[in-house]
């Protein structure tokens, strides 16, 4: 130890000496202030800006939820999110009842649709096959092949009014001794040849109640095919000739006509006269629209 030189010795400190305690603490506290301070002014600034992954490019949070490049809102997972898609209602078929006056072009130019598509979709084969009262399907459009198929209503036939003999008082009257006897050998009676099918053939049955405004009533029927009956007239009265509607008779069917004023229905039509039109010795005749008579009737 004697040899060690005493500059050596004089200029070697420990390394607790180097700064005192209190200092070193100090140093330490103002670093640890310092940080946080920073810290705040970053959160305070930068916070409300999003870094976009490039220098200098910074978004507001609401613009993130925006695809610059789209222009398009965003989901959370960051993926444009699409619009709803629009759609176009789709017209719906639809039933029409017919009235007086119709015909079938007018019902199909007033739905829009042809005459040729509306008939399919009712299966009719001819366009006078038109009936008052009659339920018509109206199909979507032009559309024919989803339109179910509508076979148009029979015709309802009223019953002529009849009474027969002995309905009055509906008695018989008993037989005292029936005897056998021998059959008699009947005679065929020939029977009366029908009228062609395609044959228009209309016949006056009845005038019943006439002279009397109320109860005049005119009976006709349809023995051929189905027919309209717009145009066709009826003559023979002195209050001049009745028009007959738009209205169709079909094969087998009947209609009346009421010299009374009335609602026209499918089977009983009304002339709207204010007094009688038929008498005794009167002879009606049916008259198509061409003129050519078609059924004549005398009253007795």
């Amino acid at each position: 130890m004697e040899n060690i030189p005493r500059f050596t010795r004089r200029n070697k400190q420990r390394p607790s000496e180097a700064l005192p305690p209190g200092t070193l603490w100090i140093i330490l506290g103002a670093n640890a202030l310092i940080s946080t301070i920073i810290s705040l002014l970053v959160v305070l600034i930068v916070g409300p800006w999003v870094f976009t992954g490039t220098l200098n490019s910074f978004i507001t949070p609401e613009a993130a939820q925006t695809d610059n490049r789209t222009a398009q809102p965003l989901s959370s997972g960051g993926e444009a999110l699409q619009p709803p898609a629009t759609f176009t209602p789709t017209p719906q078929p639809q039933s029409y009842l017919v009235q007086v006056g119709d015909t079938l072009s007018l019902i199909a130019e007033q739905f829009g649709i042809s005459q040729e598509v509306l008939m399919a979709a009712n299966n009719l084969p001819n366009p006078d096959y038109l009936q008052v009262g009659q339920t018509l399907f109206i199909p979507a459009g032009n559309a024919v092949a989803a339109s179910p198929a509508e076979t148009p209503p029979p015709p309802t036939e009223t019953a002529l009014p009849f009474e027969p003999p002995g309905a009055a008082n509906n008695t018989v009257t008993p037989i005292a001794d029936i005897s056998p006897t021998d059959t008699p050998t009947l005679t065929p009676i020939p029977s009366a040849t029908a009228p062609p099918l395609d044959e228009v053939t209309i016949e006056i049955n009845s005038a019943l109640g006439y002279g009397q405004l109320a109860d005049e009533v005119i009976t006709l029927s349809n023995l051929g095919p189905g027919v309209k009956l717009y145009g066709w007239q009826l003559t023979g009265s002195a209050l001049g000739n009745y028009q007959f509607p738009n209205l169709f008779l079909w094969n087998g069917g009947s209609v009346r006509l009421h010299t009374t004023a009335g609602t026209n229905t499918p089977t009983d039509l009304y002339w709207g006269q204010p007094e009688a039109a038929w008498f005794s010795g009167d002879t009606i005749i049916l008259k198509n629209p061409d003129g050519k008579v078609m059924a004549e009737y005398t009253i007795p």
